[in-house]
């Protein structure tokens, strides 16, 4: 079944978007990018003031910081809002294997936030 559409909300102002409407699409990404904030949210109270997501180190703080570092990359969030994923993310970059791979694929012409 399809989704029900959602309001046009006229002009969006802009220059990006200069004479485009409000659509659909505009707000499947707003809620896509509330959406993710919310989870980022709920991750940091989860892993609270703990150094790692399960205890001890393990490929959870891979996946996490990964994930991390691309949410910033693309949402450009407010750190603040999430300090203990933001402290998560520090430690992981202060692992002498993180600094390798980085180096390694920062070579290659890979990006990383920060």
């Amino acid at each position: 079944m399809p989704a029900a559409p959602l309001p046009d909300t006229g002009p969006h102002i802009g220059p990006r978007h200069a004479g485009r409407r409000l659509g659909d699409e505009h707000w499947r990404e707003l809620f896509l990018h509330e959406h993710w904030r919310e989870v980022f949210r709920l991750a940091d109270v989860r892993l609270g003031r703990n150094d790692w997501a399960v205890g001890r180190y393990s490929i959870a703080d891979i996946h996490l910081f990964r994930l991390f570092w691309r949410f910033v990359d693309t949402l450009h969030p407010t750190l603040s809002d999430y300090p203990n994923l933001s402290a998560h993310y520090d430690r992981m970059m202060a692992r002498n294997a993180v600094k390798k791979t980085i180096a390694a694929e920062s070579a290659g012409g890979y990006h990383f936030p920060r």
